[in-house]
């Protein structure tokens, strides 16, 4: 698995940005600030969470789910799953044209609703597979 630490990914764009800024010779200056930093999350896509979730999605969407490793919610799953000491899995509700977390984010009431019916048929698919908690899976290794 691909492990990329926040700091050397910073070090990395600054040291980018600062070369091509340098090939400009302009007699301005330049500065790269970090607000926030967070660790990266990958979810175990082998857990029996992941495999209720799949089947949930495919018997709402009618097709298997299309994993995506982005998100607005990534940094705050990463916390949580350190926090608790818990696995974690996301299920978005939105469509990429929704704009989630910019201005003028919007989405479709029959996403929602669909989105609770996921959410519905995961917790039945979690009751009658009878899901014992997992032991927490340090994703984060370094």
């Amino acid at each position: 698995m691909l492990q990329q630490q926040p700091t050397t990914i910073i070090e990395a764009v600054r040291m980018h940005l600062q070369h091509e800024f340098n090939k400009r010779e302009s007699g301005n200056s330049m500065t790269v600030e970090v607000v926030q930093v967070s660790p990266w999350w990958k979810g175990d896509m082998t857990s029996q969470y992941f495999g209720c979730a799949a089947n949930a999605i495919k018997k709402v969407w009618g097709m298997d789910p299309y994993y995506v490793c982005e998100g607005g919610t990534m940094h705050t799953t990463s916390i949580l799953v350190e926090h608790c000491n818990a696995p974690a899995l996301n299920l978005p509700i939105g469509q990429s044209s929704d704009s989630a977390h910019l201005p003028k984010e919007r989405i479709r009431i029959s996403n929602i609703v669909k989105g609770k019916d996921v959410v519905e048929h995961l917790l039945i698919n979690l009751g009658e597979e009878n899901i014992k908690p997992e032991k927490q899976v340090d994703t984060n290794q370094k």
